[in-house]
C-alpha cells in the first residue's frame, strides 16, 4: 500500500505549468483527496523551500519538503534537519571554475537568500531578459538577486547555510546535452568532494553525499515508513537517485530517455498514480 507520495517539482507536480494557480486542477484535486485519506506528502524537489507553503495552501493540508535535492528538509512546514555545504570548498571550486566551459551563469541556494544569480556570460540584454523571466514566473517565482557582490557577501558569512550550487547553460535541447556532458567531467574532477547531478540544462553541485534519495530515506524512517509504502515520481537527473533507491517509481513521458530508463512506470502527470494506487 502506497503510505507515502515524493513528488518532484518543475517538470512533475508543475507540469504542465500553471504559472497563476501553480497546479493543475487534476493534480491539484488528486493530492487534496490522498491527503484527505490520511496519507502522507512530501514534495522532493531541487528547489529551496519557499514554495512549500504555497502548495499547503493550494491543497489544504500540511506539506512537508525535501529542498534543494536533500540538503534542507522541512517537516509539517517547519524546520525539520539541512545539510549545508562547505564554504571554503565553494570558494575553492567557484574560483576554479566560475568561466567553465560553455557556463553562462551560477546559481547559489542559501538560507539568506533563496537564489543568488551570478552571470558570467550573459549580455545586459540577455540579463534583463533573464530577470524579466523570472520575475513572471508568478506562483512560481523564488525571491532572487543578481551579482556576485551578493555571493561574497553569502560566503563570508560564516553563519549562512548554502545549500546548492549550479552551473547554467542556457536554454534547448543542446543545452541540456552539453550539461549532461560536461556533468561527467565535473564529476572526474570533483565527485570526491560533491554530491554531482545533470538537471536538464544544469549541473548542481551539494554537500558529498546529499541526494534526494538519502533525505527521503532518513525522512520516512522518522515516520516508521516502509520503502516498500513510498513513491515517488520525478522527471530529471536529480531523480534518479529516487528511481534507483525505491521500487515504486513513476517518470514523467517528458522527461529525457536517459532517465526514463531508470523508473520503473511512465507517466503523463502526477495524477496518473491514483491508478497505481488503487
Amino acid at each position: 500500500m502506497i503510505k507515502l507520495l515524493a513528488t518532484d517539482l518543475d517538470g512533475t507536480l508543475f507540469y504542465p505549468k500553471r504559472r497563476i494557480k501553480g497546479l493543475s486542477t487534476k493534480n491539484r484535486d488528486f493530492l487534496r483527496e490522498y491527503t484527505k485519506k490520511g496519507h502522507s506528502l512530501v514534495l522532493v524537489s531541487g528547489r529551496n523551500i519557499n514554495v512549500c507553503h504555497r502548495i499547503s495552501k493550494k491543497i489544504g493540508s500540511p506539506v512537508s519538503m525535501i529542498g534543494c535535492n536533500g540538503s534542507v528538509i522541512y517537516k509539517d512546514n517547519e524546520f525539520f534537519d539541512d545539510n549545508p555545504m562547505n564554504h571554503d570548498d565553494i570558494k575553492e571550486f567557484y574560483e576554479a571554475n566560475k568561466y567553465a566551459d560553455n557556463v553562462v551563469a551560477w546559481v547559489f541556494m542559501s538560507d539568506r537568500y533563496p537564489l543568488i544569480l551570478v552571470p558570467v556570460r550573459l549580455n545586459p540584454l540577455t540579463q534583463i531578459g533573464v530577470k524579466l523571466y523570472l520575475y513572471f514566473q508568478f506562483f512560481y517565482r523564488d525571491k532572487f538577486v543578481f551579482g556576485e557582490k551578493h555571493l561574497q557577501k553569502l560566503l563570508n558569512d560564516k553563519d549562512a547555510r548554502i545549500y546548492k550550487m549550479m552551473a547554467m547553460y542556457g536554454v534547448g535541447q543542446k543545452k541540456i546535452e552539453t550539461a549532461r556532458l560536461e556533468t561527467e567531467k565535473f564529476f572526474d574532477a570533483y565527485g570526491t568532494k560533491f554530491e554531482i547531478l545533470w538537471s536538464r540544462e544544469a549541473i548542481e553541485f551539494m554537500k558529498k553525499g546529499v541526494n534526494k534519495a538519502n533525505a527521503l530515506k532518513k525522512f520516512i524512517n522518522v515516520l516508521k515508513i516502509k520503502e516498500d509504502d513510498v513513491a515517488v515520481v520525478g522527471d530529471s537527473g536529480n531523480d534518479v537517485p529516487l528511481f534507483e533507491s525505491f521500487s515504486n517509481s513513476f517518470v514523467m513521458s517528458n522527461a529525457p530517455e536517459e532517465v526514463k530508463n531508470k523508473a520503473k512506470t511512465q507517466i503523463k502527470s502526477v495524477y496518473c498514480i491514483q491508478d497505481y494506487i488503487d
